[in-house]
């Protein structure tokens, strides 16, 4: 939960800022900030305020909008970003311990695991699985400008897009378990998404991004998505071979039809037959007629 900001914790909120008053300029505070995409600040334009006020109202924000992972990103940089006196640094660490951070080897660090239970992980895995739905929809309106697209700079992509979800990281060509995977969610320490990007090849091709994500999943990150491009005529014949050859596999337990481009599956492990995962498969049109 994040705290309530009473008028206590909006002035610990000034009196952190003023510890980078003496340090930093408008410019430099405002590049550490860019990265972060804070709404209040990006509405403001050009307006010149004082320095210590842009950390105010962005950490007011992410507050307000108990966004963990980007106030991490925010007290990560501000520490990075100067060289503290050791009454400055105690402050700052005071203040980060409230949210759950402290230093660590000059780096915030997570006191605590963010909670995160069986349900609130399913409906994070739901809005995740809708966000790319909503982008790759909007990327199939546009089939003629990503057509030539490897799997690669499509995959980045859909990494920008999820940026927008609250305390999750995305991150890509991450190392989970055993292997490389293309698209990996964290929420705080915990791993709550894996997925595969792939152009359409065949039942082959399907069976070997199976294979992979087997090999990315461990007991504690089960919720996992293949995201299948197909760039050859007749879409619906490929969808439903997707969900054919899939149904099929030999370590398919379960199958379930939600639209006709998307279908969730329930596999066992082969290393373990009673370990269960959830594999959503999701295939999206980029057929260009020439």
């Amino acid at each position: 939960m994040a705290p309530e900001l009473d008028t206590n914790m909006k002035i610990e909120i000034r009196e952190f800022s003023l510890i980078f008053d003496v340090y930093e300029n408008r410019t430099s505070i405002l590049k550490i900030l860019a990265p972060l995409n804070i709404e209040a600040i990006n509405n403001m334009g050009d307006k010149r305020i004082k320095k210590i006020e842009y950390i105010e109202i962005a950490l007011l924000e992410l507050i307000e909008n108990n966004n963990s992972m980007k106030m991490k990103s925010l007290f990560d940089q501000l520490l990075k970003a100067h060289m503290l006196n050791e009454n400055d640094r105690n402050k700052f660490n005071q203040f980060i311990n409230k949210f759950g951070f402290h230093i660590q080897n000059r780096e915030v660090t997570l006191t605590r695991k963010l909670p995160i239970d069986p349900e609130m992980e399913s409906d994070l895995y739901q809005k995740i699985l809708n966000n790319i739905t909503n982008f790759a929809e909007g990327l199939e309106n546009h089939v003629s400008h990503y057509y030539k697209d490897d799997e690669e700079k499509i995959r980045g992509m859909f990494l920008a897009s999820l940026n927008n979800l609250n305390n999750c990281l995305p991150t890509g060509e991450t190392f989970n378990k055993s292997g490389k995977t293309d698209i990996l969610v964290h929420y705080g320490k915990d791993v709550v998404f894996v997925a595969e990007c792939k152009i359409w090849g065949g039942e082959q091709k399907l069976y070997e991004a199976v294979d992979q994500l087997f090999g990315y999943t461990t007991r504690r990150n089960n919720k996992t998505a293949l995201i299948i491009f197909n760039r050859n005529e007749g879409f619906t014949t490929t969808s439903e071979k997707m969900y054919s050859f899939l149904k099929d596999h030999k370590h398919c337990m379960s199958q379930n039809k939600i639209s006709s481009n998307c279908y969730e599956f329930t596999f066992n492990h082969p290393d373990d037959d009673r370990r269960e995962f959830i594999l959503t498969a999701m295939i999206f049109d980029f057929y260009m007629h020439t």
